[in-house]
């Protein structure tokens, strides 16, 4: 089986701080916020090794809604072209190191391969990543 989800990263800024400080002596601030979220969309059953032949098992009908919107990972810290780069680097790493997950069902064991799209991102993302201007195309 295979668990095909999209995932991406957004930052925002201009929060208020309403009296809120860390514990801690790091100066940090609640004003900018960096996180990464991720979708399912489809879990798909193949018939046969050669991944060709499939049947979809589940299907996400409202890919762009946040019922089934997860977050990843919450971060105090600026959007900037550097971050963004960076933390895209260690969750692609992550990704590339998940192990396959393991389900017994009916007394038989499913292996269910988890496949990640990095496709949730907005303007400011994508020209992080390709070093490119929003007013080109990213392809």
């Amino acid at each position: 089986m295979e668990m095909i989800s999209k995932w991406g990263c957004d930052g925002s800024s201009g929060q208020a701080q309403y009296k809120q400080n860390f514990n801690s002596n790091v100066s940090k601030t609640y004003q900018t916020v960096f996180m990464y979220s991720i979708v399912p969309l489809e879990l798909r059953c193949y018939s046969d090794n050669s991944g060709n032949s499939y049947d979809i098992i589940w299907k996400n009908l409202t890919p762009s809604s946040t019922r089934f919107c997860r977050s990843i990972k919450y971060m105090f810290m600026k959007e900037t072209i550097e971050n963004t780069k960076l933390k895209v680097e260690d969750i692609e790493q992550q990704i590339r190191e998940l192990n396959n997950t393991y389900v017994l069902f009916d007394e038989e064991q499913l292996e269910v391969k988890n496949t990640l799209i990095f496709s949730m991102v907005d303007g400011k993302v994508c020209n992080s990543m390709t070093g490119t201007s929003s007013q080109k195309c990213y392809i």
